[in-house]
């Protein structure tokens, strides 16, 4: 289907009792906040929410810090667990590999009455993540396609304006980073990728004798620590381009 047509299927919902926006801190969703906070896409959202892994790297929680700060609405950060403890607490218990993730509430209101419209920070050049909701009270919306937007255009944007570039966002230890960012990851924060390494070495640790096959982080098939990231064919893992897709647990 063409970008025309996604484009016909992203618009405000009528009589919506509260917007929110789906706030990766990536470079999509950080570009869309900063555009409401500019009056360039509309209406204004009531609050921003960010659903917290616990397993961020540090410049994701400085950079909500820095943006919490550029917004005239509020950054609602929520959690439930930690994705890494989670993960390993249940592979060693329960067999359950993913862990789960926040959801929304419905605020006390009945969900065929209440309506929130949800802004989804997906470009032009992500059209295949774009996915209606499973609940009729929560409505997805797509400004960035709304604006033909792509993930360049976003970063344009936000060089034009002089805003500081966003970094990825995703877990520290998350399968679908590409070779770059765990090289990046390797030689700028050390203490990131040493508990990336150690996390993979634990996903490998069955004390129950649940798994038949290993598992690991990286495609490769190595542990993490012995993949040569310098000379690796520098691509992705995912299906995603910068930000996560937020599937883990779901």
């Amino acid at each position: 289907m063409s970008k025309e047509f996604y484009k016909t299927i992203s618009k405000p919902v009528e009589n919506a009792n509260l917007v929110v926006l789906s706030l990766g801190a990536g470079v999509q969703s950080s570009t869309m906040a900063l555009m409401a906070a500019r009056g360039d896409i509309g209406p204004m959202p009531d609050c921003a929410i960010f659903a917290d892994t616990g397993w961020e790297p540090q410049h994701i929680y400085d950079w909500l810090i820095w943006l919490e700060k550029q917004l005239p609405f509020p950054i609602h950060q929520v959690q439930v667990g930690n994705i890494k403890t989670n993960t390993l607490e249940g592979m060693n218990s329960t067999g359950q590999r993913f862990a789960s993730l926040p959801f929304y509430m419905k605020k006390g209101q009945r969900a065929t009455k209440f309506r929130v419209e949800q802004w989804m920070g997906i470009s032009t050049d992500e059209i295949t993540r774009m996915k209606d909701t499973k609940d009729k009270w929560l409505i997805n919306r797509w400004p960035l396609i709304e604006e033909d937007m792509t993930r360049i255009a976003c970063l344009k944007w936000m060089a034009e304006r002089q805003y500081p570039k966003p970094q990825k966002s995703s877990c520290i230890g998350c399968p679908f980073h590409g070779d770059s960012y765990w090289r990046e990851m390797r030689d700028n924060r050390p203490e990131e990728f040493e508990e990336a390494v150690q996390f993979d070495k634990m996903i490998r640790t069955d004390q129950r004798g649940k798994f038949k096959t290993k598992q690991y982080l990286h495609s490769s098939m190595k542990p993490l620590g012995d993949v040569n990231f310098d000379n690796a064919e520098d691509k992705g893992q995912g299906t995603f381009l910068d930000e996560c897709d937020g599937v883990c647990g779901v």
